[in-house]
């Protein structure tokens, strides 16, 4: 097995663990209410240990490959807090854990910008997906740090990321017209993943009630206003939808991209009690920007300062 095909076979892990994980975070605040949820111990466990599988997904496909040099920094720290959680007990209060978060945040955006740098122009669409990640990463550490809340409409910049995204999964081999109306008509299925949940809340008060409990609570989100869990949820259901649809188009590795941001991005705005949580959207952002068709940014900068100084020897 060659490293490509290895790094592929990790993917798929790190695609079961993420699906793991997404059921367990909405499965887990329902698990208090009075409500039957069958084979509920058996998804919990599940959950669990969905955890390790994104984390040793993530440190072994950071550090086998060779694209993105800040992720090997960034998953050797992840070893590193590994130990020391084994040999120092209760260190998530001390300034060792801070610092922890902190270099593993500028190793973390550094990969994030860096694999954005390294992408195609079409991925210049993926910026606003790298703003929020960006965004909720530093709030996450004021939070948790400075003990300062840096206050914003989260359901603003999470629907700016899924239109950037939608125009992302248009753009796509765009010039395969029957194959994209293809992939969207197949895709159709994933609206309702969260639009059953849209029209139950739209019409059953006592459930809105309960879901603008359990939805903040599964993805991590704060809501400034009670009315947002509505259009959260329409939001929601397009994100899915083009995951789906980009999946089906060959672009697998950007649609798990988007699917681990927008299912782990606000983990964090309370404070990381996990630092995987914080490492889980920067590794997003690297993977929507992974596959390429065309020349990257640098390469396209490269050429045309190339050209500039080849017509200047030349006048």
């Amino acid at each position: 097995m060659n490293n490509s095909q290895l790094l592929k076979l990790i993917l798929i892990f790190l695609s079961i663990g993420s699906i793991l994980q997404f059921v367990f975070e909405f499965i887990f605040p329902i698990s208090y209410l009075p409500i039957y949820v069958p084979g509920l111990s058996i998804i919990l466990e599940l959950g669990n240990f969905s955890l390790y599988i994104i984390f040793i997904s993530i440190i072994l496909f950071s550090l086998l490959q060779r694209k993105i040099k800040a992720l090997i920094p960034l998953a050797t720290l992840l070893l590193i807090a590994t130990a020391i959680s084994a040999l120092k007990s209760n260190y998530s209060l001390s300034p060792l854990w801070y610092s922890l978060e902190v270099i593993l945040a500028i190793f973390g955006i550094s990969a994030a910008i860096e694999s954005q740098v390294k992408s195609s122009l079409v991925n210049l669409l993926n910026l606003p997906t790298l703003f929020l990640v960006l965004f909720v990463t530093i709030t996450s550490l004021y939070i948790d740090i400075i003990h300062i809340e840096i206050l914003t409409d989260y359901l603003l910049l999470t629907a700016l990321s899924v239109i950037s995204f939608g125009l992302y999964t248009i753009s796509w081999r765009a010039n395969e017209v029957k194959k994209a109306i293809v992939s969207f008509l197949l895709s159709i299925p994933a609206l309702f993943i969260f639009l059953p949940l849209y029209f139950i809340v739209s019409n059953n008060r006592f459930m809105e009630i309960i879901m603008n409990m359990v939805i903040p609570s599964a993805f991590g989100i704060v809501f400034s206003s009670p009315y947002y869990l509505q259009p959260f949820l329409l939001i929601l259901s397009l994100a899915m939808f083009f995951i789906v649809a980009l999946a089906i188009k060959r672009n697998a590795i950007s649609a798990l991209g988007y699917f681990i941001i927008i299912s782990s991005v606000f983990k964090g705005i309370s404070g990381y009690g996990l630092l995987i949580y914080m490492v889980e959207p920067l590794f997003g952002i690297v993977l929507m920007n992974w596959s390429t068709e065309e020349k990257h940014i640098l390469e396209l900068i490269r050429t045309l300062v190339q050209r500039q100084r080849f017509n200047k020897q030349f006048k």
